[in-house]
């Protein structure tokens, strides 16, 4: 989710920069000539980049050397890529670039870059360079990223824990809402809050620790800076305002989608009952288009559940509410069709009465809003519904008087 993503030709640019001898290990650095920072870059416009970015800058000003390690990196040459993305297989790569290169690339794009330079040790800066080094090796650079557990922030926040042997994660217990709404947090447009909420099942639907909520970039930027060390300094000892990008308003909570959904809901609900009264065309072209748009993705959120790694997807209960076997209906007849819907109809009601089993409870109700309107209007409701509106007149030759 946090990843940062990169054109084949920017990563290459980015690899030509370091020679091998800069890839490997440095031995005899000496902690009190080193620079840490963290470094945070604001959401952009695009999907993959809504949640930001971030990553350690390791300096060394005695030696003439600046290094961003950034653990949000994936290659689409690598082999199988597109396969593997689509089974949640998804293998990302942790890199070392020079840092002046990164932050020229980054000029390229309206988003905020910020610098905070970190009051560490010399002890806890040398080991956190060690450990960044080793993370980088080629035999450990590559991992199995999870958009919440493990990704480029947390990454980041693990190597930060470690240098200050624990103590970053001091008072991190309370309580930070849940994966769910933490994520919704950043999203805007309806249909990707919608599609995104869709896909994901119950595991991102328990309460989460502030430590765990340090998988977005922002809420770790907003620990580090107001982190207090045991000592009474603060983490942060200086800031720097790399680059200023678009300003963008990120909520303490999601925006409220509720009446977004509601209104989509009763729009295809209107649908249903207008093709039903004026004509059979209408009727069996909806019917057809209500059938599909139900059942698809029904289909496909099955085989993400059964069949794929995307953990995420796992005990999804919207899985009951588009559920596959209604593709069925495209092949039996009226009576046998509004079976269909009544079945349909029957395991809404089952996926509101699981919501009440332990560990079961999920927010989907923006998904409930948009397709229980239509699954009423194709059931029995709707036929009710429309034949009490039937008009007395014909308005089109198609128009059905009766139904």
């Amino acid at each position: 989710m946090n990843s940062h993503f990169r054109s084949p030709i920017i990563i290459l640019l980015l690899v030509l920069t370091l020679s091998p001898a800069a890839l490997s290990a440095r031995t005899g650095v000496n902690g009190r000539d080193l620079t840490v920072s963290l470094m945070t870059v604001g959401p952009g416009a695009p999907l993959y980049v809504w949640w930001g970015h971030i990553g350690l800058i390791v300096e060394n000003e005695k030696e003439g050397w600046s290094y961003f390690y950034d653990f949000g990196n994936f290659s689409f040459e690598a082999d199988h890529f597109y396969r593997n993305f689509a089974m949640g297989r998804l293998y990302y790569l942790a890199v070392k670039s020079r840092t002046e290169p990164y932050l020229r690339y980054l000029g390229w794009f309206d988003r905020s870059v910020t610098k905070f330079t970190l009051n560490l040790s010399a002890e806890e800066k040398r080991r956190l360079f060690d450990y960044l080094e080793e993370g980088v090796l080629p035999e450990n650079r590559t991992y199995l990223y999870h958009h919440y557990e493990d990704n480029c922030s947390t990454r980041v926040r693990d190597a930060l824990d470690y240098a200050m042997d624990g103590e970053f994660r001091r008072g991190s217990e309370g309580f930070a809402l849940t994966y769910r709404d933490q994520a919704n947090r950043f999203i805007r447009p309806f249909w990707a809050y919608l599609l995104l909420n869709y896909l994901q099942g119950t595991p991102v639907d328990r309460p989460i620790s502030l430590w765990e909520a340090l998988y977005l970039p922002r809420e770790l930027e907003k620990w580090t800076a107001g982190f207090i060390r045991d000592d009474g300094t603060p983490l942060v000892a200086g800031t720097e305002q790399v680059q200023s990008g678009a300003p963008v308003f990120i909520p303490a909570t999601p925006f409220p989608r509720t009446g977004q959904a509601f209104l989509w809901g009763m729009m295809l609900f209107a649908l249903s009952l207008g093709a039903r009264l004026y004509g059979r065309f209408p009727e069996k072209i909806w019917r057809v288009f209500s059938v599909l748009i139900t059942a698809l993705p029904g289909v496909f959120l099955c085989f993400m559940m059964f069949f794929t790694d995307h953990l995420v997807t796992r005990n999804n209960l919207n899985a009951l509410i588009t559920c596959p076997l209604l593709l069925a209906a495209l092949f039996l007849k009226e009576r046998g069709a509004r079976r269909m819907w009544d079945l349909q109809a029957l395991l809404v009601l089952a996926s509101l009465m699981v919501r009440f089993l332990p560990g079961a409870a999920q927010d989907n109700g923006a998904v409930l809003l948009v397709y229980l309107p239509l699954i009423l209007g194709q059931g029995p409701p709707g036929f009710l519904m429309a034949k009490k509106l039937v008009p007395s007149y014909r308005i089109f030759p198609w128009s059905r008087k009766s139904l």
